[in-house]
């Protein structure tokens, strides 16, 4: 008889994985998530989804990474695409689905206003061929409803991406965002005196 997995289960056949090898298309290895599982395990902050993380607030019960790591949710937020397959995970409020980014942002949280739950998922709103949105009454709820016509859902799972100044990738690059969110800076003209490849920077 099959049942559905326990979250120890899970999480003890997480830990038997090569940790350096990366079991989904996000690049993190098994070793990042091992290390990382007391920091934001899903029982403790998230609790049960990583779609969690855009909703969870700082708590005095987390610990102070983790808390650090919530606080990183505007920074991180526009360079974590979440790609439309099935619609199934996409949580429609918060996750970076669409090309306006937070929609509960663009919308001015206008969650009860619009009766949509704060939870929904982008499929469980489109039903028997049609989308079940209340008529558009302002120009950001006309945008929505215009291009939510150009959606076509598959079978596949809806996946994430990392898209840093319009390169988009399936694998996180420390060196890449290290640049992105630092900016460009312009090269002194002593940099070849402190820096050299493959070496440490001269004390």
């Amino acid at each position: 008889m099959l049942s559905v997995p326990s979250a120890e289960e899970i999480k003890k056949l997480f830990f038997r994985l090569n940790p350096n090898k990366a079991p989904g298309p996000d690049g993190l290895t098994s070793g990042f998530f091992n290390a990382a599982w007391e920091i934001l395990g899903e029982e403790k902050v998230l609790k049960g989804s990583i779609h969690n993380y855009w909703t969870t607030k700082p708590s005095p019960s987390y610990s102070w990474l983790a808390n650090k790591l919530l606080k990183l949710k505007s920074v991180v937020f526009p360079l974590i695409k979440l790609r439309l397959e099935d619609g199934l995970t996409a949580r429609f409020w918060y996750d970076n689905w669409s090309p306006f980014g937070s929609l509960a942002s663009m919308l001015n949280n206008s969650v009860s206003r619009l009766g949509i739950p704060d939870k929904a998922t982008v499929a469980s709103l489109f039903r028997n061929g049609s989308w079940w949105l209340p008529p558009a009454r302002s120009e950001p709820q006309l945008l929505l409803h215009v291009f939510l016509t150009t959606i076509t859902f598959t079978a596949n799972p809806d996946y994430y991406e990392w898209e840093i100044e319009g390169k988009v990738s399936l694998k996180y690059s420390t060196g890449q965002t290290y640049s992105y969110l630092r900016g460009n800076i312009d090269e002194v003209s002593w940099a070849s005196t402190v820096w050299f490849s493959y070496g440490i920077p001269r004390q």
